[in-house]
């Protein structure tokens, strides 16, 4: 009897907040610029987040900081079947800056915020990206490197595996966060000259 094992490489790859905003900085379409910031603080698969609609965002103020952000409410219909339907707060300035360009352009409530397709956004991230290269194996930067990417930022900004995985939409004590937690503390533990 065999029983299931996942295919290709289980290696957590990843990239830093400074790539993310070198990336950015080589953007100039600003819908491709805002889909960048939302991928990497939210943190959501990327097929959901080209579903998104304008009715899916909603601003506020952060009441600690009285600085705009904005809740991100990602329904269970555009999720993945293993992902949990929540609404995520944006983390990052610029996430919020370039979502209220956006939505100024948007005129319909029920229209998607990003009018392009998924081949389409890997190109523009493949072109944005050239030179800048996932840890730890230095590999080209996709999508769901985002995902892992915020999700391996706020680790090691002290966030628990817990608020991560809920974030992520999974359910706690994921044995994807698991990995993903334990592949950061290796690196921040060699970046500070520790043995891991």
């Amino acid at each position: 009897m065999e029983f299931y094992s996942p295919q290709g490489d289980n290696e957590v790859r990843f990239i830093k907040e400074e790539d993310v905003r070198k990336i950015s900085e080589r953007i100039s379409n600003l819908y491709h610029k805002a889909l960048l910031w939302l991928a990497f603080d939210i943190g959501e698969n990327i097929q959901s987040l080209l579903q998104l609609k304008k009715s899916n965002f909603i601003r506020q103020l952060n009441e600690t900081t009285k600085e705009p952000e904005y809740r991100v409410v990602l329904e269970e219909v555009i999720l993945k079947r293993t992902r949990t339907p929540r609404t995520e707060i944006t983390l990052y300035p610029e996430t919020c800056r370039f979502i209220d360009e956006v939505l100024a352009i948007v005129k319909d409530e029920n229209s998607r915020v990003f009018y392009f397709t998924y081949t389409s956004a890997r190109k523009f991230l493949l072109r944005a990206s050239a030179g800048v290269r996932c840890i730890p194996k230095g590999q080209r930067i996709t999508w769901k490197d985002l995902r892992s990417s915020m999700a391996s930022h706020l680790l090691s900004k002290g966030w628990s595996t817990d608020e991560v995985n809920s974030r992520l939409g999974h359910k706690p004590s994921s044995t994807e966060i698991d990995k993903r937690s334990k592949t950061e503390r290796k690196i921040i533990d060699n970046e500070d000259g520790r043995a891991a």
